[in-house]
């Protein structure tokens, strides 16, 4: 007897790569715009400020911490120092930044433990929560994050992320 294809559960897998590869190439494309070479005109509007000016990528703090972990793989319920989850990888910098020994590893967490942050005032360094996952603002619309669909840590832009639950400064 032949086999027939349940074409709901086939719909939602065609979804679901579709999206999968979108959210990729997105977060590929805003990498490149990142790493652009200083003066290449990557966003359309005249010259690009230098690498230095868009993200803080100074050795102190712990967006610093998070910056030094750029490339390592994402490996879902970790911590570092060698991989890193999304959560883990805000846990680890906060650790060892010494801001917070204790840093939460659950991203809802962080939201009764430190205070709350108008998304008007966001700052580098400020940590920004959404459903079941943690990151960290870097400056100019980008987030530090070890991401799930690149498989390492890398920059996001804000925007595709969606609607945070919250931010809060440590």
């Amino acid at each position: 007897m032949p086999r027939r294809v349940n074409l709901i559960m086939l719909l939602g897998l065609i979804v679901v790569l579709v999206l999968s590869v979108a959210i990729s190439a997105g977060a590929k494309m805003a990498q490149e715009d990142v790493l652009a070479p200083a003066g290449e005109d990557v966003f359309g509007v005249g010259e690009a400020p230098p690498v230095e000016e868009l993200l803080p990528l100074g050795g102190g703090g712990a967006l610093g911490v998070a910056e030094a972990q750029l490339g390592k793989p994402f490996v879902w319920g970790t911590d570092g120092p060698d991989t890193f989850s999304c959560s883990g990888l805000v846990r680890y910098a906060l650790r060892v930044s010494g801001i917070d020994a204790n840093a939460p590893f659950t991203p809802e967490e962080y939201l009764g433990r430190y205070a709350p942050v108008d998304p008007v005032n966001i700052q580098p360094g400020d940590v920004v929560i959404y459903p079941d996952w943690a990151t960290m603002y870097a400056g100019n619309g980008m987030l530090i994050n070890a991401n799930q669909v690149e498989g390492f840590v890398t920059h996001t832009p804000m925007e595709y992320a969606g609607e945070p639950l919250g931010i809060v400064r440590p």
